[in-house]
């Protein structure tokens, strides 16, 4: 593990502290420069201070002595091999294990927490061949690398099942189980024996990355998958450095140990690299097929929702055009029907004099312009539309000497209200002011229009006589019918006695 050299009786330097836990310097090339002075003439002398853990191998490497020009290349490119290299990889293996880890996150797939596992415990493993200065006592810090070892092509099996698809529970409780045997031994075999277990132990896993490097190339074979074919290559190349590395722990080895180890985390980079590639382009080309499929069916839906509404707009414009013939033949026949015949009536009985008559035709066409008017579209607010009825019935009112006061403010807009509402405001007024001429024997009449809560509120009071006896609610058929018209604007109509006379006819229209 650690060595000094000592130069005819002078030290040249040596490799870290040889107190517990001595440095570890047993793959690392350690270089030292003999001082042109300190060589004699003739024989010299070159002691190595050899030093290694209890229980642990202890040998030495091979020992070159020469001029520096042809030593220091030669040392440049061990270093580079056996300490820059690993810690390198060392890096790209805890970044690689991050990355497969945040993937597993992501997608909760457990093919990318067993290949992170069998990553980050190579990773972990390969600390012992470039870390100096362990951080631990030697046999805890040996028992841990170790067990990384073991477990490793562990994780890499379960992985393998994964990504050749492959549903065995039998198999996984066996390597659970030998996964348990496994952190037993490394936790609690005596260290007399520890090295020698520990790397007994290697042969079986050894043999569980040959089953996993078979069970990917068997599904290669069977699927023709491009990531099987990079993880068959890559999971033969760990396996041939995990035979390497083995060799040189059973004692088969050539001068100083170079374990192999640390080329493993570049491979699996490569092959996780390709694996997510190749997943991401099968993924997008499926998604870009998935939203073809997509497009065309909304565009099929799209389509199939037009012609729809299409036919929802005529039948809406069916709809709506039989109601307004529903609505002006009732209003046709209930109110300008009504005025011709009894009109008609008159002519034919010939009871009726001349301005009689004219009367009723006037009344006629007040009816008939009132229901044109509820169906003019300039019309789209409260007081214009009771502009209409002023225009309207203000001469009548002004042949029977009847004043009309107009108090109409500004009102807010009623954008619910449609040409049957405004038919249905029209009416009311229409019979309030048409009650004032016949019935009321009034000199004048106030309208008053205003905003009153959330609504608005439309008054006619006049000074004539008022209601008939006591009974201000008026249940004659004309009221009774502002009263239907005020329900169905989904209003209230009020009467009421004015003071110091006449009646109050007082609606409410909610906005």
């Amino acid at each position: 593990m650690n060595a000094e050299v000592v130069w005819n009786r002078v030290p040249l330097g040596h490799g870290g502290r040889f107190d517990p836990p001595i440095a570890q310097n047993f793959h690392t090339p350690l270089y030292f420069r003999v001082p042109e002075r300190l060589v004699r003439p003739g024989p010299n002398e070159l002691r190595v201070r050899v030093a290694t853990a209890p229980h642990f191998f202890g040998w030495l490497g091979p020992v070159e002595v020469g001029p520096d020009a042809l030593l220091a290349p030669v040392y440049e490119a061990g270093l580079f091999a056996r300490q820059t290299l690993p810690r390198a990889t060392s890096v790209l293996g805890a970044v690689l294990a991050v990355l497969a880890a945040a993937f597993w996150l992501a997608s909760r797939d457990t093919l990318y927490a067993f290949f992170a596992a069998s990553i980050a415990c190579s990773t972990f493993a390969d600390l012992n061949l470039h870390v100096r200065d362990i951080p631990l006592p030697t046999m805890p810090w040996a028992r841990l690398i170790q067990w990384a070892v073991a477990m490793s092509p562990l994780c890499f099996a379960l992985f393998a099942h994964r990504l050749a698809g492959v549903d065995r529970p039998r198999g996984e409780r066996g390597l659970a189980a030998w996964a348990v045997l496994v952190t037993a031994i490394a936790a609690f075999v005596p260290a007399g024996v520890f090295l020698p277990t520990l790397t007994a132990l290697h042969l079986p896993s050894l043999a569980i990355g040959l089953y996993a490097l078979g069970l990917i190339a068997l599904h290669l074979w069977r699927s023709q998958r491009a990531d099987l074919a990079i993880f068959a290559a890559a999971a033969l190349l760990l396996l041939a450095i995990g035979v390497h590395d083995t060799a040189i722990q059973f004692g088969e080895r050539e001068g100083a140990p170079r374990y192999l180890s640390a080329l493993g985390a570049p491979t699996f980079f490569l092959a996780f690299g390709s694996l997510v590639t190749l997943r991401f382009v099968r993924t997008f080309r499926r998604a870009e097929r998935q939203n073809e499929e997509l497009e065309g069916r909304v565009r099929e839906k799209h389509e199939e929702l037009e012609a729809q509404f299409a036919r929802l707009r005529d039948l809406e414009r069916e709809r709506v055009l039989a109601g307004e013939r529903e609505r002006m033949m009732r209003e046709m026949h209930d109110g300008l029907g009504g005025r011709l015949v009894e009109t008609l009536s008159m002519v034919e009985t010939g009871n009726a004099a001349s301005d009689e008559v004219a009367s009723a035709l006037r009344a006629s066409l007040d009816e008939m312009r009132l229901l044109v008017d509820s169906l003019d579209p300039l019309v789209e607010d409260l007081p214009g539309l009771l502009a209409t009825v002023r225009e309207r019935l203000e001469p009548s009112l002004r042949r029977q000497g009847i004043s009309l006061s107009w108090q109409v403010e500004r009102l807010p807009e009623l954008p619910r209200l449609g040409p049957g509402d405004f038919l249905h405001v029209l009416r009311i007024a229409q019979e309030a002011l048409t009650n004032v001429l016949k019935h009321a024997n009034a000199s004048r009449v106030t309208v008053r229009a205003r905003a009153e809560g959330d609504g608005v509120r439309v008054e006619i009071e006049d000074d004539g006589r008022g209601a008939r006896g006591d009974d201000t609610r008026a249940t004659g058929r004309g009221v009774e019918n502002m009263r239907k018209r005020a329900g169905a604007l989904g209003g209230t109509l009020e009467l009421r006695p004015a003071e110091p006379a006449g009646t109050v006819v007082s609606l409410f229209v909610p906005a």
